[in-house]
């Protein structure tokens, strides 16, 4: 099956922007530095494959190391250097992973208020969900689900 073709423009991720943003798909996008062209749907571009560059960017935005970052999308960080080298694209499944990611920092970002408590919050040792770190619960969908719920919770009066 081909992979659809879609051209974004790519800039700096820019991690205050989810403090008061709507954390629809668009927006998550462009926190992480992808401008949403006009009528294209988010998932086109998620599906068309996200320039690696962007994924990397925004790790190191959100002070996360390229392991975990790895670990996330689901592959080497010899295979991300690989594709880095020639300016490759991440394959849907990876794309999609990444999007999980940047929604989860997105949410931390917005419950906190702040940048760097939800970097701190997203490395930490969280109680509630179970002394694992947020970030090392990515890496499954279910995982992200529990890290999205402590967000919530966080967000609106809970303790996480």
């Amino acid at each position: 099956m081909l992979r659809p073709h879609v051209t974004v423009s790519v800039r700096e991720p820019r991690l205050d922007a989810y403090v008061h943003a709507d954390l629809k798909p668009a927006n998550v996008l462009a926190g992480a530095g992808i401008t949403v062209p006009g009528r294209v749907d988010p998932a086109a571009i998620v599906e068309a494959g996200l320039p690696v560059g962007v994924l990397l960017d925004f790790a190191a935005a959100a002070g996360i190391s390229g392991r975990d970052v790895a670990r996330i999308v689901g592959t080497s960080e010899r295979t991300i250097s690989r594709k880095v080298g020639k300016d490759a694209r991440l394959a849907p499944s990876e794309a999609d992973r990444a999007f999980r990611l940047f929604d989860a920092v997105a949410a931390a970002v917005r419950a906190f208020g702040d940048v760097a408590k939800a970097r701190r919050w997203l490395q930490r040792s969280v109680p509630s969900l179970g002394g694992q770190r947020p970030v090392d619960l990515l890496r499954t969908e279910l995982g992200t689900r529990q890290v999205l719920s402590a967000l919530d919770s966080i967000e609106y009066g809970g303790v996480s």
